[in-house]
Order: structure tokens, then C-alpha cells, then sequence
């Protein structure tokens, strides 16, 4: 599995491309900003993108969308429960949007990514999950060193708490992290680290 990341905008927001291989089928996720990155990437590589998965519906994670998909000719995915801001969000850009239930599947030659609803951010930010490739990406939900603010209109401090708990107990210490903001780690740096995920994992024990 290849990945490449893109960071940019005010807010220096992560947008990935994940492939197999030159020439193959691949993901984009969380296209936020700077369209012209992704598409000049894929085309360089000669890739066939299958989709734009979305982690959650904020701004600088989804406003490139609209312009990416429609130059790359697929569609943008975003879990059910943030489908409607997103559409308010994207307003005119938002015809190519879909809605995805937590557990689908997103497949691409050995790539398999699994979502796994982690709320607390928003209330259907999802983390994506490859077992077998070793990593997941996980949006605004938990990043190297902090987690994701739940202080907007549809977060929620005790629906992040158990998103974290989730994850502690179902993240494998070698599962590397991909979040939306800042550098990728590996799960075990994140709990022996991250101080704010720690704070999440007491705070859900109250």
C-alpha cells in the first residue's frame, strides 16, 4: 500500500491518496483544500480513483470535494449521520455526495478499509481501519498527540470518551495512525503520549 499525504489551508488539514500501485485503483480521503494536489497526483501515477471518503463533515475536510471528484469523475462518501451538514456545506458542489453506514467497506486491490464510527467530533465521524495493511485513518478523532475538539454544535466530550475507549481496546499497539491533522503515529506511541487521550479515557470512566 502507498500513501500520500497532502497537507494545507489555515487549519494545515491532511488529505490522503491510497493505492496499490502506479496505474491502480485508488481512494482519496478527506480532500479539503488545494484540489489541484490530488488531482495532478493521480493523474501522475496513472490512478483510477474509486472514490473520496470523508472522515467527518467539517469544512476543511471536505471543500476541495466537489471540484476533485467531479475532474476525477467518481463520487464523494461521507457517513449518514454528517451527511446533511455536508450537503450545507457543499451546497451546489454537493450532487456527487453519497451516504455510507459505519461498517462498509472500501476496497481497492489489498486495500480494505473498514469504517468504524467515532463520534465526539461530530456525530458521524468515522475512523477507517485497514487490519491488514496496518493502519487506520481517523480524521478528528484522536491524532499524535491530542484528540479532536467536541466543543462545535454536534460534538460531544462523553461521545469522544468512548470513542477513545474504543479504540484504545480495538487498535492494535502497531496499527500507525493517519489523523486529519499533524504527523502519523503508531497506536502504542499514542497511548503511552497522548496526554488529551488519556484525560478521554479517565473522563470515561466517571
Amino acid at each position: 500500500m502507498e500513501i500520500k499525504r497532502f497537507e494545507a489551508g489555515q487549519l494545515l488539514s491532511n488529505g490522503y491518496v491510497v493505492y496499490d500501485h502506479e496505474g491502480g485503483d485508488c481512494w482519496l480521503i478527506d480532500t479539503g483544500y488545494e484540489p489541484d494536489n490530488f488531482i495532478g497526483f493521480v493523474k501522475e501515477k496513472k490512478l483510477n480513483a474509486l472514490g473520496i471518503i470523508f472522515t467527518h463533515h467539517h469544512y476543511d475536510h471536505i471543500t476541495a470535494g466537489p471540484k476533485v471528484a467531479e475532474a476525477l469523475n467518481c463520487d464523494m462518501y461521507i457517513e449518514k449521520r454528517d451527511f446533511e451538514r455536508a450537503e450545507k456545506t457543499l451546497k451546489d458542489g454537493a450532487a456527487r455526495l453519497k451516504a455510507f453506514n459505519a461498517g462498509d467497506e472500501f476496497k481497492a486491490g489489498d486495500i480494505r478499509l473498514v469504517s468504524l464510527l467515532t463520534p465526539g467530533h461530530t456525530k458521524g465521524g468515522v475512523c477507517l481501519i485497514d487490519e491488514g495493511n496496518k493502519l487506520a485513518f481517523t480524521g478528528d478523532t484522536v491524532f499524535a498527540v491530542e484528540i479532536g475538539i467536541t466543543n462545535l454544535d454536534d460534538g460531544s466530550p462523553e461521545e469522544m470518551a468512548q470513542s477513545c475507549v474504543y479504540i484504545r481496546d480495538n487498535f492494535a499497539d502497531d496499527i500507525t495512525i493517519y489523523p486529519g491533522h499533524g504527523p502519523s503515529a503508531t497506536m502504542k506511541e499514542v497511548k503511552e503520549n497522548n496526554p488529551e487521550f488519556k484525560d478521554a479515557l479517565e473522563y470515561a470512566k466517571r
